[in-house]
């Protein structure tokens, strides 16, 4: 029992057992191939072939948010200013390319926004967002991931700077991994999420990391 598949590649099966309505059988890994079309061909011991159009569906994996010129992969645009906006990006030592933004409210109102962090991601990468994720390790084994697996902050700084006129530190209300608009320039962008943040009204700030990892086909980069 074989699957073909990329222009002809015979990929062969594992048959675990059969009978006369019913083959079990698995694909073994097979990391660097893509998503596509394939015909499932079945041989019996005389050699008659039997042919069924399938599927193939590379397992998908995750992996931590790291490329070497961030600056090419990742855009930023908030929905509120305060008094200082900062919006950067930070390479840490465990691997991970981190988005990262200060805000800082001096004077005189309470600021609520949302910064939306675009993300670029080649062959079928993702950051799931809305519903569980399931890394597939072997036949019959398979990990589900909630969206909140694969973002989460470095670290949150709420903070204040003038004594008793401070109004309070900023904080962090909500983060999210939502999809990108379809409209240009953010078509570009194959993930978005999305960081819900309130500066006080006095000498009141917040600043943030994210780390983020990312869910793609096995064998292929995603930058």
């Amino acid at each position: 029992m074989s699957l073909s598949a990329c222009a002809s590649q015979t990929l062969p099966m594992n048959v675990i057992s059969w009978d006369e309505n019913e083959i079990e059988a698995f694909l073994p890994k097979m990391p660097g191939i893509a998503d596509q079309q394939a015909t499932l061909v079945v041989t019996t011991a005389t050699g008659l072939q039997t042919t069924i159009p399938v599927q193939f569906y590379q397992n998908r994996v995750q992996a931590v948010f790291h490329v070497d010129t961030p600056v090419n992969f990742v855009g930023a645009a908030t929905t509120a200013q305060t008094t200082y906006d900062k919006f950067y990006l930070l390479n840490f030592s465990d691997g991970t390319t981190s988005p990262a933004a200060d805000h800082y409210t001096f004077c005189c109102s309470t600021v609520s926004g949302v910064d939306e962090w675009f993300i670029k991601l080649a062959n079928g990468w993702t950051i799931p967002g809305g519903e569980d994720s399931y890394l597939v390790e072997n036949i019959g084994i398979a990990n589900q991931l909630s969206p909140l697996f694969f973002v989460s902050t470095h670290n949150e700084d709420g903070f204040t700077n003038c004594g008793l006129f401070s109004s309070g530190d900023g904080f962090l209300t909500d983060i999210q991994s939502v999809p990108p608009p379809s409209s240009p320039p953010y078509s570009a962008y194959q993930a978005e999420v999305d960081v819900h943040w309130t500066a006080g009204s006095n000498c009141s700030g917040i600043a943030y990391a994210l780390e983020l990892r990312v869910y793609g086909p096995d064998g292929f980069p995603f930058d």
